[in-house]
């Protein structure tokens, strides 16, 4: 009897042993889902902040090349500089007492809108190297036909016919490295003569090669 009563009591902690590592069991599964649930959550809200900063990212990057695409319009556009006029349909010019700025009021081509008509001024909008181009004309005898390119305050090209000749055809050309606010204008000296018609004999032409 006494070893049936020692059986059944290693049974009974046996048992007991087990409900309670049962018990262990389950509140560390319990525990382990909490975790996992909580990690779970923290990940989720984790990649909510990446997905919210990729796509404030890809905002700024679309931003960014929107304006870089306006500033290459921009310069493009700045670019694409020229003009080409020529001087009147109404025959003689001069002469004149003094050097007097020649206003070319035919105006075949003005890309970038740099000549100014009114003045008869061409002003760079850009530092650059710049060609420009004159023709000169005159058909009457006895006569000096010539003229002058100024670059600002300077006399920079100068082209002239011998009064012993008549129609007369001269022209002459240059680069310049020119400021931005820079200007070109022509001028006839004083007593000098030109003539221009409707062939167009005395022109100005002038283009940015590229900018510096």
């Amino acid at each position: 009897r006494n070893h049936l009563r020692v059986v059944l009591l290693a049974l009974q902690r046996q048992d007991s042993f087990q409900e309670n590592d049962s018990e262990e069991h389950c509140r560390y599964l319990e525990k382990l889902d909490q975790l996992i649930e909580q990690r779970l959550l923290m990940l989720k809200e984790k990649l909510k902040e990446q997905a919210a900063a990729l796509k404030s990212t890809q905002e700024e990057l679309s931003s960014t090349k929107n304006e870089l695409q306006q500033l290459n319009l921009t310069f493009e556009s700045r670019m694409m500089l020229a003009f080409s006029v020529g001087l009147t349909d109404s025959f003689g010019i001069g002469p004149f007492n003094a050097d007097t700025t020649l206003v070319y009021q035919k105006v075949f081509f003005n890309l970038g809108g740099a000549y100014n008509s009114i003045t008869g001024i061409f002003t760079a909008p850009m530092k650059g190297a710049y060609y420009f181009r004159f023709t000169g004309h005159d058909t009457r005898p006895n006569i000096t036909a010539g003229i002058t390119m100024f670059h600002n305050q300077k006399p920079v090209l100068h082209a002239a016919t011998h009064p012993d000749g008549r129609n007369a055809y001269f022209s002459n050309a240059i680069v310049l490295e020119m400021e931005e606010g820079d200007v070109i204008y022509m001028k006839i000296p004083a007593n000098y003569h030109l003539y221009d018609n409707l062939h167009n004999l005395c022109t100005l032409t002038g283009f940015l090669l590229f900018p510096l």
